[in-house]
């Protein structure tokens, strides 16, 4: 007979028991409607209600609450006290996203969104999305219903994608530089690179803000001109030459905190950024196009931002504003 006495879960030290309780979690997926009384309205007057993805990642499994009156305090303190949500509309269309709402009604979503204390928001916006149009009313209508249920916030991101606007979806290489403007000349100016964002919410303070652009190929094609251009080399075939094309998408970071000087942890970093929107890398054909130093340059553009500027802190985001 073993001499070992019985293992138990409350007979581990603290720190293993939280340990344990992060990985009893599991996801929760909605279509949430918000309340409709929070759309905006269209010109004719017709009330937008549009049902956004959400899901909360790590949510506590009932019946671990019924095993111990300890483990229930434990568990709640554990699971509870950092419950996360995210809205993203990429879970409306990405497979790998496995979404699967629950038929819950709009009071069972609005109760456990009393319990959030992290919201992450990804907002892809079209390229004509300006600060005073619906389409921003309605990205800032849900920013505010999140603030409004989710009482108990300690920090709210919000992460913005938008297309680059210009005649063509890409861009030739020989435009690509005078069209992204210098970190520094954004600093400055007067001018809107994003819908503008409030400084703050409801107990909450922007406290981080970053923007730039991401760069990726948008392609190539076959152009007859007897001139070559910048960043152009002359093809195989006489008289024609190979023209470089970019995507490019503006990108912007937000991160509300209820207390600012201690939220490192939920600050944004251009690497979760270049992982959640990934743009397309350029294949090997780049370097008989562009001269070797621009191939360089291009080879790490899809995995960094360009021209990215970025504040931290209430105070230092107010001076950029």
């Amino acid at each position: 007979m073993s001499t070992y006495p019985e293992a138990h879960l409350l007979g581990l030290p603290r720190e293993l028991r939280d340990g344990i309780y992060s990985f009893l979690t599991h996801q929760i997926d909605f279509n949430w409607d918000r309340d409709k009384v929070s759309a905006p309205f269209s010109i004719d007057g017709v009330q937008i209600i549009e049902p956004v993805p959400l899901r909360f990642i790590n949510s506590p499994i009932a019946h671990v609450f019924r095993i111990h009156p300890q483990i229930h305090a434990e568990y709640y303190e554990a699971s509870l006290l950092n419950l996360e949500a995210v809205v993203d509309p990429a879970l409306h269309t990405t497979k790998a996203s496995h979404f699967r709402p629950r038929p819950d009604s709009g009071a069972s979503i609005n109760a456990a969104l009393v319990h959030v204390r992290h919201f992450s928001v990804f907002l892809t916006i079209h390229a004509r999305t300006a600060s005073r149009n619906l389409d921003w009313e309605n990205q800032l209508s849900l920013l505010d219903d999140i603030t409004s249920k989710a009482s108990l916030l300690s920090t709210l991101r919000v992460a913005v994608r938008q297309q680059y606007h210009f005649v063509a979806p890409t861009i030739p290489d020989e435009h690509l530089d005078r069209l992204l403007l210098k970190a520094t000349t954004r600093l400055s100016s007067s001018q809107e690179f994003l819908p503008k964002m409030p400084l703050a919410l409801p107990r909450i303070s922007l406290a981080q803000r970053g923007e730039g652009y991401h760069v990726g190929q948008g392609g190539t094609y076959n152009h007859e001109d007897h001139h070559s251009q910048p960043h152009q080399v002359a093809s195989a075939s006489p008289g024609q030459i190979n023209v470089l094309r970019h995507g490019v998408r503006k990108i912007g970071v937000y991160m509300y905190a209820r207390d600012p000087n201690n939220c490192t942890k939920w600050l944004w970093t251009v690497e979760e950024l270049v992982a959640k929107w990934p743009m397309r890398r350029y294949n090997r054909c780049v370097k008989m196009i562009v001269d070797e130093e621009r191939a360089k340059w291009l080879e790490r553009a899809p995995y960094r931002m360009t021209e990215w500027l970025e504040m931290r802190g209430v105070e230092e985001v107010k001076s950029w504003a």
